[in-house]
């Protein structure tokens, strides 16, 4: 049996299969992240008028893709969750940064 325990979380990993315990907590699923984040960001900077509802929905499947790809079926909540998150935050960052250059522009220009 192998209990996770933090000082706010509790994972109890018995009766899962041992491959999508460890899909989720293995290299490959950072890469895909990465992957993620980066793809978000990127295609938010070069199509600043693309919906971020669509381009978060993109990442969730792309999310679960990679989850089956890697033979993982049970993974694939996770996989969706964590990619809409990452592509969130990216859409975030992003929207935040334009926002800051445009409000700067704008100060540079009454001063």
């Amino acid at each position: 049996m192998l209990v996770i325990k933090s000082a706010s979380v509790s994972c109890n990993l018995e009766g899962r299969d041992s491959m999508e315990s460890m899909v989720f907590f293995t290299y490959p699923f950072f890469i895909m992240i990465t992957f993620v984040f980066l793809s978000s960001a990127l295609t938010l900077i070069f199509f600043k008028q693309l919906p971020f509802l669509f381009l978060v929905m993109l990442s969730m499947v792309i999310g679960y893709l990679y989850s089956i790809f890697l033979g993982g079926e049970g993974t694939a909540p996770y996989a969706v969750t964590i990619s809409g998150m990452v592509s969130l935050l990216a859409v975030g960052l992003v929207h935040g940064g334009l926002y800051a250059g445009k409000t700067a522009e704008e100060i540079e220009k009454h001063v």
